[in-house]
């Protein structure tokens, strides 16, 4: 099967609450390989969004580690792991995070700049990707004159658009309807199997979750297959 993309190694993480310790995760081992689809489920609460924040990088486990193509983020500088957010990660979250006085182009060719990628060859890419995601129709319209499932779709092509190793999602189609949420999700699977792009999903969501390949519980802070 050849070795994981990204692993969590006894990861464990815990917040002080005055004089009390709230033990969020509890010695979490998990990993997935290149290209494997993984949903993360289980109560509100349970840690799942804390659980993938430390996964890409964004939050930072109490003890254990986490590592990424080979590399222990925690021996990783703060520099350092920005830039593997930029360049080897996507993200996707429930709310779309878009620039509302900016089109759908410029929308996803954001991340390209923020990569450092020149300003013509980043918008070359965001209208490819855009097209990938059925907007072509729509890059010139401001986001804000785009419907839920059309903002969402822009969310995928600015999290792809970079031929990012993984996409990590986090409840991608909480604040859809049933009938869109899953069109979008069906373009977002396509893709990323297109491109052998591992994901990485906390979703509440059966139907998504049955079209995985590996979906694990969180049960207060600790995984179970």
């Amino acid at each position: 099967m050849g070795d994981p993309l990204l692993a969590c190694l006894q990861l464990s993480k815990s917040y002080k609450d005055g004089r009390q310790t709230i033990d969020v995760l509890q010695e979490i081992d998990f990993s997935v390989r290149p290209g494997q689809m993984v949903g993360i489920v289980g109560r509100s609460g349970s840690g799942k969004t804390t659980l993938l924040n430390c996964l890409a990088g964004i939050d930072t486990p109490t003890t254990g580690q986490v590592m990424f193509a080979g590399q222990s983020l925690s021996q990783m500088t703060t520099r350092e792991v920005e830039k593997m957010r930029a360049t080897s990660m996507g993200f996707v979250f429930q709310f779309h995070f878009l620039l509302p006085g900016f089109s759908a182009q410029e929308n996803v060719a954001m991340a390209r700049r923020i990569a450092g990628v020149p300003a013509t060859q980043a918008m070359k890419e965001a209208a490819h990707q855009c097209e990938l995601v059925g907007l072509s129709h729509r890059l010139q319209h401001p986001v804000s004159a785009l419907s839920g499932g059309e903002r969402q779709r822009v969310a995928i092509a600015r999290a792809l658009v970079g031929q990012p190793k993984v996409i990590f999602a986090d409840e991608p189609t909480g604040n859809l309807d049933e009938k869109t949420g899953q069109e979008v999700i069906e373009v977002m699977l396509e893709l990323t199997k297109q491109c052998q792009t591992a994901f990485v999903v906390v979703t509440h969501d059966k139907w998504l979750a049955s079209q995985l390949d590996k979906v694990v519980t969180l049960t207060e802070g600790r995984l179970s297959n």
